[in-house]
């Protein structure tokens, strides 16, 4: 307002009477006061043009490590905002918060869910909006997808993935309570094939060898049948199991959504594309129709898979837990690209979204084993590999 001559020209001298670093009285009538977390604010503004109280408040960065490192620390400064910071604004006053969220108990993290408040959350992943990946950078002239990649590999390598989540993807980590460890999750950049239009496997090169590694590949789909945009999602959820058991996640769709015909749609173009051997859907009240739609589609396209129902007898939280040893033992292989899903692990048991968790563990409910070796791709028959002869001799019974 001092000196940048484009705001001159078109407002004129705004420099009043004082014009220091924690106050400003500008020559429109406007004063700007400033003031650190926990200090006062009630009586700052007494009488200034006919205004005793402030009609915007905006609390910028007033949560950090350093102010915010204890639990007592933080009840301190939100009870500094109830009770000195709220009342003192005027009647039709605003109040404003600006910040990164560092606890689960944190101001910012609570005002989430208080109706009062018009809340704007931003991510440098957004995936509310994605591509065919889930993944678009809110401000991609500042941090690509590949930049944030780094970033994150970077951070993990050096033992700081909570920090990543914190400063990059405004999620807040305990590491004490943190379930799911990131230096538990391995990642694949195998491709996957299907070998003579039956067999799924992932490809992997040796000395210029392909290798097929087989895979038993299992489908979990949990429902959440609406489309507000803080609703559940509904995650379908592609596991690949080999004969050692590890487990790969193949590719997950995620979406928020009421039309049971898409999800229905989905779900058969996951068995197509991984030859999905069983589809174990979580059946409660109403979304036993979309299982029932899955039947008579399958009916219709004259394409069958197995169709488990599973109804929930324990609590989501009970179900997610259960894939801690699979994790713990290096056994779960995700892609790079699939941060919604090591969000919500990472994140866990804070996670705001559990769906695909949930998905995962229904999936893996019906992981099998399968009763084959990898072996050279283009080496021989699939049929011959699993002992079935490629041509059997057709015989009469009346000429034995």
């Amino acid at each position: 307002m001092a000196s940048n001559e484009k705001i001159k020209a078109c407002f004129g001298n705004l420099v009043g009477d004082k014009w220091r670093e924690d106050e400003l009285s500008t020559t429109n009538n406007v004063r700007l006061l400033a003031r650190g977390t926990g200090q006062r604010i009630r009586g700052s503004i007494s009488g200034h043009e006919g205004v005793t109280r402030p009609n915007r408040i905006t609390l910028d960065d007033f949560e950090s490590e350093t102010n915010s490192g204890t639990p007592e620390a933080i009840d301190k400064n939100k009870q500094w905002i109830a009770r000195a910071v709220e009342p003192s604004l005027a009647d039709d006053g605003e109040l404003v918060a600006i910040g990164t969220i560092i606890s689960e108990r944190a101001y910012l993290s609570e005002i989430r869910d208080d109706p009062a408040w018009d809340v704007l959350f931003f991510q440098a992943l957004m995936n509310e909006t994605c591509d065919d990946k889930g993944n678009i950078p809110v401000w991609p002239e500042r941090f690509t997808y590949e930049d944030l990649m780094a970033k994150k590999a970077s951070y993990e390598a050096r033992g700081q993935g909570t920090a990543f989540w914190q400063e990059y993807m405004n999620e807040c980590i305990d590491k004490e309570r943190q379930t799911f460890k990131p230096e538990w999750i391995n990642r694949y950049t195998n491709d996957f094939a299907v070998i003579d239009d039956i067999q799924p496997v992932l490809i992997e090169v040796r000395d210029d060898v392909e290798w097929c590694i087989p895979v038993h590949v299992s489908i979990g789909v949990d429902l959440a049948i609406s489309e507000a945009h803080y609703a559940d999602y509904t995650v379908i959820f592609v596991l690949g199991t080999t004969m050692t058991g590890k487990r790969y996640v193949l590719d997950y769709w995620r979406e928020r959504t009421g039309d049971t015909d898409k999800i229905v749609d989905e779900i058969f173009r996951m068995c197509y594309e991984y030859k999905a051997d069983i589809v174990n859907i979580e059946t409660v009240q109403f979304q036993q129709a979309v299982a029932n739609h899955f039947y008579k589609q399958m009916d219709e396209r004259n394409f069958y898979v197995g169709l488990e129902e599973t109804k929930p007898r324990t609590s989501k939280d009970a179900r997610i837990k259960s894939l801690q040893p699979l994790y713990a033992a290096g056994l779960m292989y995700h892609r790079d690209y699939m941060i919604d899903l090591d969000r919500e692990l990472e994140t866990y048991p804070n996670s705001r979204s559990k769906d695909i968790l949930d998905a995962l563990h229904l999936a893996n409910m019906f992981a099998q084993e399968p009763n084959l070796g990898e072996f050279q791709k283009g080496s021989v028959g699939i049929n011959t590999l699993r002992g079935i002869p490629e041509e059997e001799e057709v015989r009469d019974w009346l000429v034995l």
